[in-house]
């Protein structure tokens, strides 16, 4: 796959993502035409897995991301999410979109989820290879409470982070999942994301091994 100048640039962009900042020294956020480029060049290097538990149509135009040194975090939302679709879920899962990770790893009680346990996507960024976890990512009701849940390789989700009422809907918000970091440490944050500005959840991402 050959890429454009401004291709690299904006997956170069990508590989500079996710803020381990703390509230004085907020992550970047890329651009709406960075996430295009960004997204549509990871959409095609990760193709349409045929054991794809859920089906997922992610949205370039609509995406988020952020970014911080080498790490970062991207969002794509699925093209049919909306507010009423999202409030009708049932027990089986419905699609929300597709998380990007760079040189991050999700996390369970304390330790990063194994990598042969997650889907990955590789990119060849001039000499370098570019190389990122992604994740299909659903909604379902548990219990009476909707929860959203992340899938790796495997057919179970690897997690299933709870969703809470946002305090406020933030005007700033212009995608339909956006998305902030946080920093716990040196080598964990929390990746927070509010879904169609009227529901929040958070995962905790650690950087990846060298």
């Amino acid at each position: 796959m050959s890429l454009s100048v401004s291709s690299l640039k904006s997956l170069a962009a990508f590989a500079v993502v996710l803020g381990f900042a703390s509230a004085t020294h907020a992550q970047e956020r890329l651009t709406s035409e960075h996430v295009k480029s960004i997204g549509s060049k990871l959409l095609d290097a990760a193709g349409k897995p045929a054991d794809a538990q859920i089906k997922v149509d992610s949205d370039v135009d609509k995406g988020d991301g952020i970014r911080h040194e080498n790490l970062g975090a991207m969002f794509l939302p699925d093209r049919k999410l909306t507010l009423a679709a999202f409030e009708a879920v049932g027990a089986e899962p419905v699609p929300v979109g597709t998380l990007w990770l760079k040189e991050l790893l999700p996390s369970s009680e304390g330790k990063a989820i194994a990598t042969d346990k997650l889907r990955a996507a590789k990119l060849k960024v001039g000499d370098d290879d570019v190389k990122v976890t992604w994740y299909l990512v659903g909604a379902r009701k548990v219990d009476g409470k909707v929860e959203l849940v992340v899938f790796g390789a495997d057919k179970k989700p690897i997690l299933t982070p709870k969703l809470e009422a946002a305090e406020s809907s933030d005007s700033s918000e212009k995608t339909p999942v956006y998305l902030t970091g946080e920093k716990e440490d040196d080598n964990a944050a929390r990746l927070h994301m509010s879904v169609l500005g009227k529901y929040k959840t958070s995962l905790t991402v650690v950087r990846a091994s060298e």
